[in-house]
């Protein structure tokens, strides 16, 4: 997870190869961002003798502690199994 903050806005980058997009779930409450998934075992290892599991499976959540807000979502995007999030500081 990357955060970098630029003008007023934080930009949140989240690797989550093999995530859609579309499952993830969100949640924003004060300065904390709580980033939810499940990343699901590919089917084709079904049955098979695992001799390295690298990347995590199963249903994870993620706490992003953000500098003092508060913070609107602006924009969210994927590129390459990354969630893109632009979060707005509001005055």
């Amino acid at each position: 997870m990357e955060l970098v903050e630029q003008g007023g806005r934080l930009m949140v980058i989240v690797a989550l190869p093999g995530v859609s997009p579309d499952a993830v779930d969100l949640t924003l409450e004060g300065d904390v961002l709580s980033i939810r998934a499940q990343r699901h075992l590919p089917p084709a290892f079904s049955g098979g003798t695992v001799h390295c599991l690298e990347i995590p499976y199963g249903r994870f959540e993620r706490r992003l502690a953000l500098p003092r807000g508060p913070y609107q979502l602006r924009q969210r995007s994927s590129e390459d199994g990354c969630l893109l999030l632009v979060l707005e500081r509001l005055d």
